[in-house]
């Protein structure tokens, strides 16, 4: 979250592997993803 807020980037967050729900609103994250399939709506071409 810190990278990709400090460079202007768009911040995702997926919810496996490390840190909650709230953990990662709370890191800054504009988007959160229950599972990474989810990502791909995220992406710009």
């Amino acid at each position: 979250m810190i990278g990709a807020r400090t460079n202007g980037m768009t911040a995702i967050g997926v919810l496996y592997g490390y840190g909650s729900e709230a953990e990662l609103r709370d890191a800054g994250a504009h988007h959160i993803c229950a599972a990474h399939p989810e990502l791909l709506g995220h992406c710009v071409a």
